[in-house]
């Protein structure tokens, strides 16, 4: 691995590292990688090649997949996620504090991805804020689906006059889905 204050490169196997305190960038190049951030910082990670876990950790990450099946969670702050090419795992969070709340981004790319919106508990859901995931490129003929806690009775969905769909959960909006105004929960959702 290499690490020259800038970024922490991986190798060609399978690598685990997490970046210091002044190396805001990581790459894992081939082969399973995992890569954590550091907390309350703004940190790239890049999984590239192999089935990869990024770890954003506090503060705004951007987490870029790349190709494989990758899992990326970004943990509190405004994060952007990348998944790119595979069958991806993408977890905003949400849960955030004044004045952090979490605004998150969601790509899958290229796949069947699952956009998660809630795991043992539903997440965006400040009673304070209107704190949401926005996935921008959800897209049923690839299999991707949106993954939430509890029934289908807890959720509405809205049209919006942005041509996307507002979902809700007991009231409180948790994600707006860009550019879709069919989505199912029946069909779309998976419920945990």
């Amino acid at each position: 691995m290499t690490n020259n204050k800038t970024y922490y490169y991986g190798t060609l196997g399978d690598d685990f590292f997490q970046l210091g305190f002044d190396t805001p960038i990581g790459y894992g190049r081939a082969g399973n990688d995992t890569l954590f951030g550091r907390d309350d910082s703004q940190d790239r990670l890049y999984g590239n090649k192999g089935n990869d876990t990024l770890l954003g950790n506090g503060g705004s990450d951007v987490l870029f997949g790349g190709y494989g099946s990758d899992t990326l969670y970004g943990g509190s702050g405004i994060d952007e996620l990348y998944g790119g090419y595979g069958e991806d795992y993408l977890i905003g969070y949400g849960g955030g504090t004044a004045p952090d709340f979490d605004f998150d981004l969601l790509a899958g790319g290229k796949g069947a991805d699952t956009f998660v919106l809630g795991e043992g508990f539903a997440f965006y859901t400040s009673p304070v804020s209107n704190e949401h995931a926005r996935i921008i490129d959800f897209n049923r003929a690839e299999g991707d689906k949106l993954q939430v806690f509890g029934s289908a009775s807890d959720y509405s969905i809205e049209q919006n006059i942005f041509g996307g769909s507002d979902i809700s959960y007991q009231g409180n909006l948790i994600a707006v889905v860009e550019n879709v105004i069919n989505l199912s929960l029946q069909l779309d959702f998976n419920f945990v």
